[in-house]
């Protein structure tokens, strides 16, 4: 098994805090809580996120749910499945067969 199988995938914090590291605005700034709060607000079906939910987020005391994905998502540009790494690949496979028929 290599290193990589055998690593302890990285955090839901983690991976956020790799977003808010990595994507920035036009003149290379980092965006603020308080920025991604406002962009998901008016993504996320007119719940408002607050900045310090995010930080929540970002220091591993909070879990998001998949509309929070789903904002965080869109307003940084990623597929879902950035935030799901032990699924990379393995979402966009047919289900088996027997699953669909188990309650038949």
């Amino acid at each position: 098994m290599s290193n990589t199988e055998s690593s302890v995938p990285p955090t839901f914090a983690e991976l956020l805090a790799a977003l808010f590291e990595l994507r920035r605005r036009p003149d290379g700034s980092r965006y603020s809580l308080r920025d991604v709060a406002a962009a998901m607000s008016s993504t996320v079906n007119q719940r408002t996120i607050t900045h310090q939910y995010l930080s929540l987020l970002l220091k591993g005391k909070a879990l998001p749910g998949y509309e929070v994905i789903e904002g965080l998502c869109l307003v940084f540009d990623v597929a879902p499945e950035y935030f799901f790494p032990r699924l990379q690949g393995r979402l966009h496979r047919p289900l088996p067969r027997q699953t669909l028929d188990q309650d038949q």
